[in-house]
């Protein structure tokens, strides 16, 4: 399903179309740069968006690289917390500014952004969605580059300036929180990324997943993911390898065990397709442990009027003979027969053990079908 962003994107995308004279593709060269200012930014920085690439303020400078970027998630009950490590590359003989921008969920705060190198910590901050949206659009006035408006709608992480010494590779850890968001008994976690197929730097995800109820079950509809379950209520959730490089958001799902069957549905409305799809979650409940199961008591109601001869009365005594061989040695049985007359095998249910079953076995075999059917009395 297209998320608000990307509808966003598309249509501010239609709209730079139109002001440009020609089409536009997600990944031509950008223009060269125009005499428009980024506020509080100077010309002489290049954007870092960990989850697309390096944009360069002045298009006459070599694009810093993002070598590799790693994420571990740590969630528990509804709380995300989300470590990115980046690695940074700058690849010229002189010192590059860096400004980090990393587009997150609603509701996300920052709490932590450490820098490896010789200068003075960076800060980092949230930007409220107004003030996002107007650092997007100076940004895209200068370049003209379409590829920014992907992650346009997006709340904004805006670190301040740190450079990259000359030919230095720079290490960059950034953490942020927020809630998740819940459907029922299933919680869902959303990780931006980019959705150009030209973006192929693999990504690692780790996730560490843990609640005060069991879980039943962690699914991810975006991407193939390794789970373990590490214990009745937490699991570690991995990207798997084959799918590190594909892009697109990370979403995983997971559904908090209740009673009885866990379910949980995805919804993709597509009037072209018959009105659409959609994906049923479910997991089983997860099995009790021992000390908690209660012992059954059975009692087996048996018709031997006149029309149960023959081959009907054999089905009836194997029946009832599988059912007593399958109770547990603290559970307990009793037999009741009805044709006109009512009998029973004993007063009172009896506990199976080996005696009793072969007593019972010897008392079905004993019934002998005839008269009427007198369920009433049975009952």
């Amino acid at each position: 399903m297209p998320s608000p962003q990307m509808t966003l994107g598309g249509l501010l995308i239609a709209t730079l179309t139109a002001a440009s004279g020609g089409p536009v593709q997600g990944q031509t060269t950008p223009a060269p740069a125009r005499a428009i200012s980024v506020p509080g930014i100077s010309n002489d920085t290049q954007i870092i968006i960990p989850q697309s690439r390096s944009f360069p303020l002045d298009t006459g400078l070599t694009q810093i690289g993002i070598e590799s970027v790693r994420a571990h998630v740590e969630i528990r009950e509804q709380t995300a917390r989300t470590r990115l490590e980046m690695t940074l590359k700058n690849p010229t003989s002189r010192d590059q500014e860096a400004v980090v921008l990393l587009p997150v969920p609603d509701g996300a705060v920052v709490s932590g952004f450490t820098y490896d190198g010789v200068a003075p910590e960076p800060t980092a901050r949230v930007l409220p969605h107004d003030e996002a949206r107007r650092l997007y659009d100076s940004i895209v006035a200068r370049l003209l580059d379409p590829a920014l408006l992907e992650f346009a709608g997006y709340n904004l992480i805006r670190s301040s300036s740190f450079p990259i010494g000359p030919n230095k590779t720079q290490r960059v850890e950034l953490i942020y929180e927020h809630l998740l968001d819940g459907d029922g008994g299933r919680i869902d976690y959303i990780l931006p990324r980019s959705e150009s197929l030209a973006q192929r730097r693999p990504w690692s995800i780790t996730v560490q997943l843990a609640s005060d109820h069991s879980i039943s079950t962690v699914y991810s509809p975006s991407h193939a993911i390794s789970v373990a379950r590490t214990s009745p209520r937490s699991f570690r959730v991995e990207l798997a390898e084959s799918t590190q490089s594909n892009p697109g958001p990370f979403h995983l799902s997971y559904l908090l065990d209740r009673d009885g069957l866990n379910a949980s549905l995805f919804a993709y409305p597509d009037p072209a397709a018959g009105g659409g799809y959609f994906l049923m979650m479910a997991g089983l409940p997860t099995e009790p442990p021992p000390g908690r199961r209660t012992p059954r008591e059975v009692t087996l109601v048996l018709d031997r009027s006149g029309s149960m001869a023959g081959t009907k009365m054999d089905q009836v005594r194997a029946a009832a003979l599988q059912v007593i061989e399958g109770l547990e040695d603290d559970e307990s049985f009793n037999i009741i027969d009805y044709g006109t007359t009512v009998e029973r095998f004993a007063d009172t249910p009896v506990v199976k053990t080996a005696e009793n079953g072969k007593t019972a076995r010897t008392y079905l075999a004993g019934i002998r079908p005839g008269g009427g059917t007198n369920i009433h009395d049975a009952l």
